[in-house]
C-alpha cells in the first residue's frame, strides 16, 4: 500500500514539479503580473518560446533543471515522511485494537 501511494505521489510531484518550474522562470522574465494576471505560459514544449512570442533566455532555461532536480527532491523528502508517518499512526492503531 505505501508503494502505491509513494509512486502515486511522485507522478503528483511531477506535474507540480513542472508547473513550479515554469511559473518561476516566467516570474523571473516578468514581475508576477505575467504568470497570474497576463496569463503568460512556455507556447513550445521545450521551454524556449512564451506564449507572447517573446524567447525565453538561455540563462533562464539552464536554471530550470537544477530547479527542478531541487523541487522533486524535496517533494521525495516529504512524500517519504508523510506516508512514514501515516504508516506509523495506522500500525500503532491497529496494535491498539
Amino acid at each position: 500500500m505505501t508503494g502505491v501511494l509513494f509512486f502515486g505521489g511522485l507522478i503528483l510531484g511531477l506535474f507540480v514539479s513542472v508547473r513550479l518550474c515554469e511559473m518561476a522562470t516566467i516570474t523571473l522574465m516578468h514581475p508576477p503580473d505575467g504568470y497570474f494576471a497576463d496569463g503568460l505560459r512556455y507556447a513550445d514544449s521545450h521551454g524556449r518560446w512564451l506564449t507572447n512570442g517573446e524567447a525565453v533566455p538561455g540563462a533562464l532555461r539552464l536554471l530550470t533543471p537544477p530547479l527542478y532536480l531541487l523541487l522533486m527532491v524535496g517533494w521525495v523528502v516529504a512524500s517519504l515522511f508523510a506516508i512514514t508517518s501515516v504508516a506509523r499512526l495506522l500500525s500503532g492503531r491497529a496494535a491498539a485494537d
